[in-house]
C-alpha cells in the first residue's frame, strides 16, 4: 500500500542522512508523493513508527520490556449509532501483539478480546468507558495493536511499541488515533476524544505460541482487528 511504502521511504531518508528529523522526512515524502492530494503518509501509527526510527538512529537506549495492560479508558463516547435519540456505541476491545511465526513473517496474536455483545454507552448519559484488565493478565511486548469496535464496525485503532513506552501511562488524542483522525467534522468522534492506557512493567515473557494460534490468526485476519490493510489509506 501507499502508506507503507511511504513509511519505508521516510525511514530511508532518515537512515541515509538526507533528513535528521522524522517530521521533515514525512513532510518531504508527502510533498513529493502526493503534492496535490491528501498526505501520502497520514495514518498516525505509521507516522509514529517513523519517529520511533528517528529515536533508534539517535542511539537512544531502547529496551523491549513486557508490559501488563491494567486499564484502558476511552472518552468521550463516540457516536456509532443511526439513532439520534440514543447516540452512542456498544464498544468492545481487542488487543494484539506481533509475534514471530517461526517462518518468514510476523503474525498478529490476540492477547485480549471481548464478545461483540456489549452494553450500549450513551453520549448523553456516559462520559467515558473503562476496561479494568488488572485481573486478566494481559501481557504485551513489542508491537501492539489496540482496536475498538461497535457492533460490526471498527471504530478506531492504534499501534505502539513497548520499547518506546516510558513510564506506566500512555495517552493518545484524536489526531494520534487511526481512523478517528479522519473525522475532521466530528461526526463520530468528539474533538477531545482520546484513549488512555495504564501499564505496568513485569518480569515475565509472553506465553509460547500454540497450534491453535493459526486458527486464531485466520479469524483475526478475516475479522479485521489486526487492521494492517484497513489502517492504510490507499486513496
Amino acid at each position: 500500500g501507499k502508506g507503507r511504502s511511504c513509511l519505508l521511504a521516510a525511514c530511508y531518508l532518515l537512515h541515509s542522512g538526507v533528513f535528521m528529523s522524522a517530521e521533515d522526512a514525512v513532510a518531504f515524502v508527502c510533498r513529493e508523493r502526493t503534492p496535490a492530494r491528501l498526505d501520502a503518509l497520514s495514518v498516525p501509527s505509521q507516522v509514529r513508527y517513523v519517529h520511533y526510527y528517528e529515536a533508534l538512529l539517535r542511539g537512544e537506549p531502547l529496551v523491549q520490556y513486557t508490559l501488563r495492560v491494567n486499564h484502558v479508558r476511552m472518552s468521550p463516547i463516540p457516536q456509532f449509532s443511526a439513532s439520534l435519540l440514543h447516540a452512542g456505541c456498544c464498544p468492545y476491545l481487542s488487543i494484539s501483539v506481533l509475534t514471530d511465526s517461526g517462518e518468514t513473517a510476523w503474525h498478529p496474536r490476540r492477547v485480549f478480546s471481548q464478545s461483540p455483545r456489549q452494553p450500549r454507552y450513551s453520549c448523553e448519559s456516559h462520559s467515558q468507558v473503562d476496561w479494568a484488565l488488572s485481573g486478566q493478565q494481559v501481557l504485551v511486548c513489542g508491537d501492539v495493536c489496540l482496536a475498538l469496535f461497535s457492533g460490526d464496525e471498527k471504530m478506531c485503532q492504534l499501534y505502539f511499541h513497548t520499547a518506546m513506552v516510558a513510564g506506566g501511562y500512555l495517552a493518545f488524542d484524536k489526531a494520534a488515533i487511526d481512523l478517528a483522525c479522519r473525522d475532521d467534522r466530528c461526526y463520530s468522534f468528539p474533538a477531545d476524544f482520546k484513549l488512555e492506557l495504564f501499564l505496568q512493567r513485569v518480569d515475565q515473557d509472553l506465553p509460547q505460541r500454540t497450534e491453535s494460534d493459526q486458527e486464531e490468526l485466520d479469524l483475526m485476519l478475516s475479522y479485521g482487528d489486526t487492521n494492517i490493510d484497513e489502517s492504510d489509506d490507499d486513496r
